[in-house]
């Protein structure tokens, strides 16, 4: 009976200390270009921000509407920040984004998006002007949007571990307590 009792307090101290390892698989939580969006100028960065950190040998790969793949010269990962350089900006067209990335905890994470890229032709040095006008004023809109999506990804992790693994964590605490108070007594009585 002890042996029992032994191992099963052993079971939950593994789980109570490295909680972490026991429920955490990154997920995705913001990229750039996001989902969706509309782009007005030819991007050759792509750029995914992960919940929890993930491990080289993530990749992804960006597709045109018509299934041909374009070239990524470099992926750079920074703990939870997978960063991609393209061969070339990317011109008018639909693209979808398919990224595997291998999770901290050893998991395969996968998953896909789209997102639309329209430039516009202009032969007009006026009409250039302003698209670089426009095209910075969407860089300052998208390096706002990174600073958010890191802002709050920067304020999970400050937060630490989430509700839910708390909340598990209690409950097998409780368990413990009251099993061990619960053979204690019984032994008591015998």
């Amino acid at each position: 009976m002890q042996k029992i009792l032994l191992l099963g307090f052993t079971i939950l101290l593994t789980l109570i200390i490295h909680p972490t390892q026991s429920f955490a698989h990154a997920s995705l939580e913001g990229t750039t270009p996001s989902e969706g969006e509309v782009v007005k100028y030819g991007i050759d960065v792509v750029t995914f921000q992960f919940s929890s950190k993930i491990e080289s040998g993530s990749k992804f790969t960006v597709e045109d509407q018509n299934g041909n793949q374009m070239g990524v010269t470099r992926i750079d990962i920074d703990e939870t920040v997978m960063l991609g350089q393209l061969n070339e900006p990317l011109s008018t067209g639909t693209y979808t984004v398919t990224y595997e990335i291998i999770s901290g905890d050893s998991h395969p994470v996968e998953g896909s998006y789209q997102f639309k890229v329209e430039t516009a032709d202009v032969d007009d040095s006026k009409d250039t002007s302003e698209q670089k006008e426009t095209s910075d004023q969407s860089d300052e809109a998208t390096n706002e949007k990174e600073q958010t999506s890191n802002a709050t990804s920067e304020r999970k992790v400050e937060d630490g571990l989430s509700p839910l693994v708390l909340g598990f964590s209690g409950v097998l605490v409780v368990a413990g307590v009251g099993l061990l108070f619960w053979m204690f007594r019984k032994k008591g009585n015998v």
